[in-house]
């Protein structure tokens, strides 16, 4: 089910068997059984590294299989990008699950959605190719097609309707589909990449240089989440 390819001084690669029959369970589980096997040079845990269709996979001797069974299928719906482990959250906050049925309802619009139109496609397969061992980077691209994509749904609308456009609106419509927590930085390289090899580039050629277009832009979109109540006794009053 797993192979090990190498072996360092605090390192493992792995190579899993990219096939349907082996859940994610079992290949976190054996991963687990290779690092107990290993030995602990210079006090240092072995940490094991493999890619399983596509999520960039880290496994300690900590990790708990049902945190990294829950990431990794979160990865393959795309609320978080996909490089996960070695030690995830116990538990999801409020703002991860709202986050996440943000994420889910904007993918649910691409159904719907035309395919990405490209300046010209041989640029965006050379992309792919480059960064092809990149499972990050490959979920930047991943991510550009859905806010292109969505963006057209919403420039179709406005064709239909007649209505002048609202360049903003048609941004915002697929921004929804990344985690902002995780992905800022991927969300800037990517308007970067969209601005040269999307159709409608120009779109995006008119976004603030000042980092701050980013916060608003989050604030715009995501809900804000309210501050956890507090299940602690108020503090007795001073004395006078």
């Amino acid at each position: 089910m797993v192979k090990l390819e190498y072996l360092t001084l605090d390192k493992m690669l792995l190579t899993p068997v990219q096939d349907d029959s082996v859940s994610i369970f079992d290949v976190v589980e054996e991963a687990k059984w290779f690092i107990h096997q290993s030995p602990k040079v210079q006090n240092r845990k072995v940490l094991a590294v493999f890619t399983f269709h596509d999520v960039r996979i880290t496994v300690s001797d900590k990790s708990s299989i049902e945190g990294m069974v829950r990431d990794y299928e979160r990865a393959e719906q795309n609320f978080i990008i996909p490089n996960i482990g070695p030690l995830p959250k116990s538990r999801l906050s409020r703002h991860d699950k709202i986050n996440d049925q943000i994420i889910k309802t904007a993918n649910s619009k691409l159904l719907d959605a035309p395919a990405i139109e490209l300046v010209d496609n041989s640029n965006w397969t050379n992309h792919r190719q480059m960064w092809k061992d990149d499972p990050s980077e490959l979920a930047g691209m991943a991510f550009a097609e859905r806010w292109a994509r969505l963006a057209q749904l919403e420039l179709i609308k406005y064709s239909v309707s007649g209505e002048p456009l609202l360049v903003q609106s048609a941004i915002d419509a697929g921004l929804p589909t990344l985690n902002f927590n995780e992905g800022r930085e991927m969300i800037e390289d990517m308007a970067r990449l969209l601005s040269e090899e999307w159709e409608f580039g120009e779109l995006l050629n008119n976004l603030p240089s000042d980092p701050k277009w980013l916060d608003d832009l989050v604030r715009r979109i995501q809900p804000s989440v309210p501050a956890p109540i507090s299940c602690e006794s108020p503090p007795p009053p001073k004395k006078k």
